[in-house]
């Protein structure tokens, strides 16, 4: 029998035009951590673009620390718990 893969988050993105500060294009992990951590990072880089109300709820969203931990929670538990 194969050994099972680990999990692996996969994280990318394309901007149209220049964004003000350099987005890191692609992160290939396996902690969802990490993938939490660079998808905040990229809303952040990218809320200049933003309308008004957009830019807000994204500010809004980035605000939420506890949701952000919160987010990881069920899939570092899911990756201790995974039978084969």
């Amino acid at each position: 029998m194969n050994t099972p893969l680990p999990r692996a988050y996969w994280c990318h993105t394309d901007a149209d035009g220049t964004p003000p500060h350099p987005i890191p294009a692609d992160l290939l992990t396996t902690a969802p951590g990490p993938a939490v951590t660079w998808i905040r990072e990229s809303v952040r880089w990218l809320t200049p673009r933003l309308d008004r109300d957009a830019f807000h709820r994204a500010w809004a969203w980035l605000g939420d620390h506890r949701g952000a931990q919160a987010a990881c929670r069920p899939y570092g538990e899911g990756s201790r718990t995974r039978t084969s």
